[in-house]
């Protein structure tokens, strides 16, 4: 009798541990842990890999992208009006620029027509050439100073003609400033290239 309830009593014991957890119950807290360095996220991958996320991995080191894209150079836009300087290679009899630009030749001539912000003497003033060089602390070097001709008393728009300016300070991009003490009455920028692509023929 003793026999047959203990093996009644283990019969039971079997059949519940066997059974997977009931409709509703929590499932067993050590399902719902991720093991340490598993993939299944962001968090605790290796490799760096995403599960699910939809990220693409890495690069793996030595790995290589494709070729590296040439820096293109800066070229400044064409500026009109008070506070600026039009540059080109022709103007007309009211001292307008015909053509203007901002890209030359090494070898091309240059006109500019620089409208100050304010009339002023040509003897008061100065013109200031940068080039820029990034060996310089501010990025850029002063590499020539003229007086501003011809003479006039109280003018705004004054006109110059040059040879090319490439051919005594290289090519590279420049900045011109007209200035009064320490006054900017006019600036701006242009580059310098070896050879200028001609437009295509149309």
């Amino acid at each position: 009798m003793v026999i047959a309830v203990g093996l009644l009593g283990a019969a039971i014991f079997f059949f519940f541990l066997n059974r997977g957890p009931s409709a509703g119950s929590s499932p067993s807290p050590v399902a719902t842990l991720a093991t340490p360095g598993a993939t299944s996220g962001i968090e605790g991958s290796p490799s760096g890999s995403v599960g699910s996320s939809g990220l693409p991995s890495p690069s793996t080191p030595g790995s290589s992208p494709g070729p590296t894209p040439k820096p293109t150079l800066y070229v400044p836009q064409v500026m009109t009006g008070p506070g600026y300087i039009t540059f080109g290679t022709t103007v007309d009899s009211q001292l307008n620029v015909t053509d203007p630009k901002t890209v030359f030749a090494v070898d091309e001539p240059m006109v500019w027509v620089a409208n100050l912000t304010q009339p002023a003497d040509s003897v008061d003033l100065k013109i200031n050439i940068y080039k820029l060089d990034a060996k310089q602390p501010t990025g850029e070097k002063l590499v020539r100073v003229d007086d501003v001709m011809p003479v006039a008393t109280g003018a705004q728009v004054y006109f110059r003609r040059l040879r090319p300016i490439g051919a005594t300070l290289g090519t590279g991009l420049f900045t011109i400033q007209y200035v009064r003490g320490q006054d900017i009455l006019a600036s701006s920028s242009f580059l310098v290239q070896q050879q200028v692509s001609s437009p295509p023929a149309q």
